[in-house]
């Protein structure tokens, strides 16, 4: 009976966080985390997922992180027989998409870290967006910092709200 009543309360609890943090209904960001540089290098590269299962199509239109002087979204693909990469003024968030922001693909540049940045260690950021109505809306989240060969931390997962 105690059990049964705990399972309860906890269902509950489950569903309020779900309606509180928006659920599987909205926008959401996954493990965003930046590779650090080389020691004396100018130029850092971000990476996470971008999970939109709504039916609203959103652009990513800008991307700023405390740390950095500016933020670059870009885009590396293959044109003719060669590795190229080009800036990206905005990146589509189709409905019901997941859009990876990864190595060899769509990724962010940052340029001209302010200070020491160490591994373990997070940067507050934000994100804009654009509906197709022109409105627009923020997702404000926190990027791990790691070194290469470092996985990011698993599970992250920042809701829009």
């Amino acid at each position: 009976m105690r059990r049964k009543a705990v399972r309860n309360w906890m269902g509950m609890l489950l569903g309020l966080c779900l309606v509180a943090c928006g659920g599987p209904s909205e926008l959401s960001v996954q493990e965003p985390y930046i590779l650090l540089p080389p020691p004396g290098s100018p130029v850092a590269a971000g990476f996470m997922q971008i999970k939109n299962p709504t039916k609203e199509a959103l652009e990513l239109v800008r991307v700023e992180i405390e740390g950095f002087a500016r933020v670059e979204m870009h885009e590396t693909r293959m044109e003719d027989g060669m590795m190229r990469m080009r800036a990206r003024d905005r990146v589509p968030l189709p409905p019901r998409s997941a859009v990876p922001f990864a190595p060899g693909g769509l990724h962010l540049m940052l340029f001209e870290p302010q200070g020491e940045l160490a591994t373990g260690a997070s940067l507050p950021g934000q994100l804009w967006l654009r509906s197709a109505a022109g409105e627009e809306r923020t997702i404000r989240l926190q990027w791990a910092l790691q070194s290469r060969g470092v996985p990011a931390a698993a599970g992250e997962d920042h809701a829009h709200h």
